[in-house]
C-alpha cells in the first residue's frame, strides 16, 4: 500500500499548568486522493515534559517553553516535530503550526511503523498547509 499523503487534525485542550488533552484524527490517502482505510482517531492526556509511549512504540513528549508548544515523537529512525508558537495580536490569541521530520545525524533515512505494523521509509515529505485557532474559555 502506497500512502501519498496524510492529513491530521489536532484539538489541544490545556487541562492544568502541567497537563494537556490532545484529540487527534488522522486520514490516509492514495495518489488519486482516495481514502485508504478508516480514519484513526483518539484522545490522550499528556503530562507536559514527560515522555509517553505511543501506539507504535515511539516516545512522545509535549512541552511548553514560554508561549510555544512543542511536540516530538521518536520514530524507528528519526523523529517528527511540531512547533506551535502562540501569540497575541490585538485582543486575540493566534498561533502558527510548523512541523516536519528530523533525520538522525542529518542524513539518515526516516523510518516509522505503518498502520499495518510494517516498517515504512519516508522518501520525501512536504507540508501542504496548516491552520491554527486558539479559543479561550
Amino acid at each position: 500500500m502506497f500512502v501519498a499523503h496524510v492529513t491530521e487534525a489536532l484539538k489541544i485542550k490545556v487541562l492544568s499548568n502541567d497537563s494537556i488533552e490532545v484529540e487527534r484524527e488522522q486520514k490516509r490517502f492514495d495518489k488519486n486522493d482516495n481514502p485508504i482505510g478508516s480514519p484513526s482517531a483518539g484522545s490522550l492526556t499528556f503530562e507536559l515534559a514527560e515522555e509517553k509511549k505511543n501506539a507504535r512504540g515511539g516516545e512522545v513528549v509535549w512541552k511548553f517553553e514560554g508561549s510555544t508548544l512543542f511536540y516530538q515523537v521518536s520514530l524507528v529512525q528519526g523523529a517528527f516535530r511540531t512547533v506551535i508558537p502562540i501569540y497575541r495580536q490585538g485582543d486575540a490569541l493566534k498561533c502558527l503550526v510548523m512541523s516536519g521530520f528530523a533525520r538522525e545525524n542529518g542524513t539518515s533515512p526516516v523510518r516509522t511503523i505503518g498502520a499495518d505494523g510494517s516498517v515504512v521509509e519516508i522518501l520525501s515529505s512536504k507540508k501542504l498547509n496548516s491552520s491554527c485557532d486558539v479559543s479561550q474559555r
